[in-house]
């Protein structure tokens, strides 16, 4: 993740949010084990559908940073999901002093997916379209790799939650972006995200 202070009151953010082409690690959810993927091209879709993503802090709804229609910039390009804000808040300001900022997250529902067997009987999800809800810039670390809460209002269909965080080496990023001919004026090591699926 990138940052830097624009002046006393406003930071600047920027990062991938997710990677598409790669794999996460390994995820213990709808009673199996699994890795997962972004098919390319799916966030560019998912904001074509949504042109108002809002970003948040810590998943909180009353703690809106911003959105996409003022102060956020979010595209895909050939490693992923990009974002580049402004922020004026002071809570973040003084977590990122304190270096407290970890890395991003995103919630969606899924909308299609696909699954694969591969080495050693393991299976690859492949998220192929989902509704983009919401951005989160991250204080804080996930315990798990992926874990799944599931809560059901009378009437409603169950909703299942997934929290997902990937650490990535910064010479993985290095090498990806060097593939895809991507500016290396900047390297950012972690993402994380949060995942609504239904």
């Amino acid at each position: 993740m990138e940052i830097r202070r624009l002046n006393d009151n406003t930071i600047h953010i920027a990062g991938y949010v997710n990677a598409v082409c790669r794999d996460s690690k390994e995820i213990r959810a709808f009673g199996k084990s699994f890795v997962e993927q972004v098919r390319p091209k799916v966030f560019e879709k998912a904001l074509r559908k949504n042109n108002d993503v809002k970003l948040l802090y810590n998943h909180i709804e009353n703690r809106c940073l911003g959105d996409t229609k003022t102060n956020v910039e979010l595209y895909e390009d050939a490693i992923g999901l990009h974002i580049n804000a402004d922020i004026q808040d002071d809570e973040v300001r003084m977590d990122s002093d304190k270096g407290k900022l970890k890395g991003f997250s995103f919630g969606f529902n899924k909308l299609k997916d696909s699954w694969e067997t591969i080495a050693d009987g393991k299976e690859r999800r492949y998220l192929e379209d989902i509704k983009l809800n919401e951005i989160s810039l991250l204080s804080m670390t996930p315990a798990y790799s992926g874990t799944v809460v599931e809560t059901r209002a009378d009437g409603e269909e169950s909703e299942i939650l997934e929290l997902r965080f990937i650490e990535n080496k910064q010479e993985e990023i290095k090498e990806t972006r060097k593939e895809n001919n991507v500016d290396m004026s900047s390297v950012y090591d972690t993402e994380l995200f949060l995942c609504k699926n239904l």
